[in-house]
């Protein structure tokens, strides 16, 4: 508990601060879906996406529409 605690006033600091928040590390949905409830801007991480050269990147629409959904987006 005191882990999530540590995660949400983060994103409170942050969004009070007029930033937006981005997640790094993510690894699996029911994190996404903990951080999309927390109001958390943004995610990176091997659930999104394996690291790949800039000149590879493509959002997928996998990709696309589930940050979108999870994140608010």
């Amino acid at each position: 508990m005191r882990d999530l605690d540590l995660v949400r006033s983060t994103i409170e600091l942050g969004h009070a601060l007029g930033l937006r928040v981005v997640a790094e590390g993510v690894e699996d949905l029911e994190t996404l879906e903990t951080l999309g409830q927390l109001g958390c801007d943004l995610a990176q991480g091997y659930f999104i996406s394996r690291p790949m050269p800039a000149e590879d990147l493509v959002l997928s629409p996998r990709v696309a529409i589930l940050a979108e959904a999870v994140l608010g987006g």
